[in-house]
Order: structure tokens, then sequence, then C-alpha cells
């Protein structure tokens, strides 16, 4: 769903993990499955960037009047939901960029 190849993902995963960010489980109905939950330290990791966001976005649409900054969020969801909803095929495929050594 996010665009990611198995991978990558399991890299990702490796570097929330390592650095206490996330945690694999055991699936209740899959035992070949594996969950990964947020850690506690995780969560506190998303409030922060939910603030840093916030703060950014702020500061980037204290350029506009209110009313100019909420016709650009609202033309931005627009986008989102609709046309950038979709993922496009590239040919050649996008090259993924390893994990971080």
């Amino acid at each position: 769903m996010i665009g990611l190849d198995k991978t990558t993902m399991v890299a990702t995963v490796d570097e929330l993990e390592r650095t206490g960010l996330a945690e694999r489980g055991l699936s209740p109905h899959d035992r070949r499955a594996r969950i990964i939950f947020v850690t506690a330290a995780g969560k506190r990791m998303v409030a922060e960037a939910a603030k840093v966001k916030e703060r950014v976005q702020t500061e980037v649409l204290s350029e506009l009047s209110p009313s100019e900054g909420a016709a650009l969020m609202d033309a931005l969801a627009k986008l989102v939901e609709g046309r950038l909803a979709d993922q496009v095929e590239c040919t050649p495929p996008l090259r993924r960029r390893g994990p971080r050594a």
C-alpha cells in the first residue's frame, strides 16, 4: 500500500525495532505472520513529529492570508484524496534506496 518492496520494508522495520520505536509480535490468527506494534517511545516520536509538522505548516502558511491558507490546504487534500491517491506505474520501475548503514 505504501509502495515499499519487501526487502526495504524489512530493513525499515529492523531499524525501527533496533531504535526501540516498534516491535514485532506474533499474529493471533496466522502463526506465519508478524504484526508490527508501535512502542511507547514510537508513539512519543510520532507525537513530536506531529508538533514539528504543525509548526512548519503554520510558519509556511503564515505567508498567506487565512482564507488563502485554507484554500491551499483544501486543494492539496483534494489532490491527495483524488488523482494522487492512485499509484502510477513507472517505466523503468523505481529504484528504491537501500537501508542506511
